[in-house]
């Protein structure tokens, strides 16, 4: 008599959000009704592989698998915006545009710049220009005007974005800017 296996397949989700966060197979047509994922308890749910395949962005409602609907709270949005960058165009000088990092350590890196500008009147290293690289790694060559007009434009989209993961707003910054 041939071996026969029967497996089954399931998805995992996180039960607060209904938002699937993973995907499993049981070749002894057993499952487990949740897992523990990093000391997190996880829901499972009975799947078909065409399920499984296309589990990106499926959400669980009410023991229903919603397929690619899902969509992260504001809050998860914003946070996730601080490591995409803002978009920026100049209305002076094209070779400025580009997206440009607006993470934590961009932002002590525009203070620092931005304090020796304030006390001296030039950039941290005593010149009147900077290179400062975008997110794809191209170096952009800003004056003091084009880089104070830079650091409001990151310092404005940063607050607004701290104010949705604050819970003081619920609606995302636009992630493109003009400057000078």
């Amino acid at each position: 008599m041939p071996l026969s296996l029967s497996y089954i397949s399931y998805l995992v989700y996180d039960p607060a959000t209904g938002e699937v966060t993973g995907t499993g197979c049981s070749a002894d047509g057993t499952f487990p009704s949740t897992i523990n994922v990093g000391g997190v308890t996880r829901q499972v749910i009975l799947a078909t592989d065409a399920q499984v395949a296309n589990a990106s962005g499926s959400v669980v409602a009410n023991g229903v698998i919603i397929p690619g609907t899902f969509v992260p709270p504001i809050t998860t949005q914003a946070q996730l915006a601080l490591s995409e960058g803002l978009t920026v165009t100049s209305n002076s000088t094209s070779s400025l545009n580009g997206v440009y990092p607006v993470d934590t350590s961009a932002q002590n890196h525009i203070q620092a710049e931005v304090i020796s500008i304030m006390l001296s009147g030039n950039f941290a290293d005593g010149s009147n220009a900077v290179a400062w690289t975008d997110m794809s790694g191209v170096n952009h060559t800003f004056n003091v005007a084009q880089f104070q007009s830079l650091a409001l434009a990151i310092g404005a989209y940063v607050a607004a974005l701290f104010k949705v993961i604050n819970g003081s707003s619920t609606s995302l910054p636009p992630s493109t800017v003009t400057i000078v």
